[in-house]
């Protein structure tokens, strides 16, 4: 009778565990599954993160080239603008002697006529 019991315990205990090796089963696959899904995850993450780097880099050599020939075309703006108040000045000025010129011009026609 003690056998008996022993067997019918042995297979109440070896039932028990295979209960309790089908759930372990089930959550090690379910955990698995889990752990694929974020490592897919993590690897898209990377390749996105990666592509972004990518064009991170360059738009920033882009606006740094873009940086340099805006600073070119203010120094040439700059120097433009220099030469063109020169250039006013010159006008200006020669503006002035015309100015003289021809007053002197209309004095002289005046004294000829007064001559006549």
């Amino acid at each position: 009778a003690t056998l008996v019991s022993e067997n019918a315990e042995l297979k109440s205990s070896t039932e028990d565990m295979r209960v309790r090796m089908n759930f372990l089963t089930k959550c090690t696959e379910a955990l698995n599954d889990a752990h694929d899904r974020k490592n897919e995850e993590y690897e898209e993450l990377k390749r996105e993160m990666d592509t972004f780097a990518e064009t991170f880099a360059a738009q920033h050599d882009n606006m740094q080239e873009l940086e340099g020939r805006l600073r070119n075309v203010m120094a040439e703006n700059e120097e433009l603008k220099c030469s063109k108040e020169d250039l006013g000045l010159r006008v200006k000025k020669s503006g002035k002697s015309s100015r003289r010129r021809r007053g002197r011009m209309e004095r002289i026609e005046e004294t000829s006529d007064d001559e006549d």
